[in-house]
């Protein structure tokens, strides 16, 4: 039951990934790299770094706006398929 459930639950978490990369047009190989130092290590990448991933850079004005939904997006994924499944 376990092995179902961790199976389920990877299956989920590639899933909910790829959709970010698809919604924010990210390479998904570097947005993962960037999840998994902000979890190995705590802290939060900078905007640059996002914007790494993003097939074109934003504009300045829309810079901002899209660093933040990027990085909410990143936490509430790390918060409900990394925290969440500790213990």
């Amino acid at each position: 039951m376990q092995d179902e459930f961790e199976r389920f639950w990877h299956e989920e978490k590639i899933l909910a990934l790829a959709k970010i990369c698809e919604e924010e047009h990210l390479d998904q190989k570097q947005f993962k790299a960037l999840i998994e130092s902000y979890t190995d290590y705590g802290r939060e990448p900078l905007r640059d770094d996002i914007f790494k991933c993003l097939d074109n850079r934003p504009s300045i004005l829309k810079a901002r706006e899209i660093g933040e939904r990027i990085l909410d997006k990143m936490k509430e994924f790390v918060q409900v398929f990394v925290s969440g499944m500790v213990g």
